[in-house]
């Protein structure tokens, strides 16, 4: 197994492309404001994790390889 801090590094380093196309603007009335229902829109702060396994594999970017093979095609 990789070093975990060496692996948070790695994975902190990661940077996504900006979309070439943003999304649009929400519709008017999208958020319908009814008692006990909750936003449409999700703060990043009420994003939660559900993890079913009991360790997060720890996988080094600059290593992983994925091999794929037997009854495919090679292109």
């Amino acid at each position: 197994m990789t070093d975990e801090h060496n692996i948070r590094w790695r994975e902190a380093a990661i940077r996504f492309p900006r979309p070439s196309v943003p999304a649009p603007p929400l519709p008017a009335g999208s958020n319908l404001n009814i008692p006990g229902l909750s936003s449409f829109i999700t703060p990043d702060s009420s994003f939660y994790r559900v993890d079913t396994a009991l360790l997060v594999p720890q996988v080094d970017p600059a290593t992983w390889q994925l091999r794929i093979h037997g009854w495919c095609s090679a292109r």
